[in-house]
């Protein structure tokens, strides 16, 4: 792949930032190496840190038991089963970082 510019690499993260899609998958669809592009980025956008990407959670206590777990991050809800292994909640929240 040619070298971009500047111009070109600011482009291509306005268009991660507005795609949805997670880095890794962006980098796939545009075949770009994943560090390089996190590399870029990190240098491009110097405001961005990682513990901005993280938020406070806040308990809900509900008085009616349930047998489900509820994620709620803006208008994006994930119900989950509270039978559901752990693992697959972690390879879950790993897969959507």
């Amino acid at each position: 792949m040619a070298r971009l510019s500047r111009e070109q690499w600011q482009s291509l993260i306005t268009q991660h930032e507005s795609s949805g899609l997670t880095q890794t998958a962006f980098c796939k669809q545009h075949n770009l190496n994943p560090k390089y592009f996190s590399l870029k980025r990190s240098k491009l956008l110097p405001n961005t840190s990682k513990a901005s990407a993280f938020i406070q959670a806040t308990p809900v206590v509900s008085s009616q038991p349930t047998s489900e777990i509820e994620l709620q991050v803006g208008a994006v809800k994930i119900k989950l089963s509270t039978s559901m292994p752990s693992a697959y909640l972690v390879d879950l929240i790993r897969a959507l970082a």
